[in-house]
């Protein structure tokens, strides 16, 4: 339960787009499934939830996710 808490309370954008690229490792080839990680690295750079997570590690303070 808490783990499912913690994840809950993360950032969801970037989850979601781990949960794709872990189902597209199972399916795709290790050059597709690389090609993913990365449009989703770049995709999850772009997020409030990123600009949030930056925010909060250098006021040493915990993030605080709205999902966008």
């Amino acid at each position: 339960m808490a783990v499912a808490i913690e994840l809950a309370d993360g950032p969801r954008v970037t989850l979601g787009y781990m949960k794709q690229n872990l189902n597209h490792a199972i399916t795709g080839t290790l050059e597709s499934a690389l090609d993913l990680e990365a449009l989703h690295h770049t995709l999850s750079a772009g997020t409030e939830d990123h600009h949030e997570a930056a925010a909060a590690f250098v006021e040493k303070r915990a993030p605080r996710f709205v999902g966008r």
